[in-house]
């Protein structure tokens, strides 16, 4: 079957983030997000695509709340969330007159690690993020999507 973005479930947002920011996120240190492109459709849901030398997806997660707002507010409102230092931060958004916080929940590890070419038919990593379709990773969500089932 050939999942498409008009699925019955809102699509899945696939972020490409180091590392180090992919683990605290998994580990419940980073609940929020940051991006410079503003996520312009609803979503549930990400998944957390693992950069260099990982090159998978490490988990996935709720995304409970979308914030679109200039960078000095977005500082303001998560500068405790985000694991990132001031001087990170203004590096980041530099030239930027709008940026994006999504609020993270419930993040879950995929074992083992999903290559992209078990996703969707070999999609390259994004730049930043990209819309998947809920069923291209529908067993990783299965845990969060559906808390009283366990996905071990």
């Amino acid at each position: 079957m050939t999942a498409t973005l008009d699925d019955a479930q809102p699509p899945v947002l696939l972020l490409s983030i180091h590392p180090v920011y992919a683990e605290a996120i998994l580990i419940g240190k980073k609940t929020v997000e940051l991006r410079r492109t503003p996520v312009r459709r609803p979503v549930k849901y990400c998944a957390l695509y693992s950069t260099a030398p990982v090159k998978a997806i490490v988990g996935v997660c709720r995304v409970v709340l979308t914030v679109t707002s200039p960078p000095p507010d977005l500082w303001r409102s998560t500068r405790t969330q985000s694991c990132i230092s001031r001087r990170g931060f203004d590096k980041y958004f530099e030239g930027c007159a709008i940026g994006c916080a999504l609020y993270l929940r419930d993040a879950e590890r995929c074992y083992p690690p999903v290559t992209l070419d078990r996703v969707s038919g070999g999609i390259r990593p994004p730049q930043s993020f990209r819309y998947l379709p809920y069923s291209a990773l529908e067993n990783q969500l299965a845990g969060i999507a559906n808390p009283e089932r366990t996905n071990k």
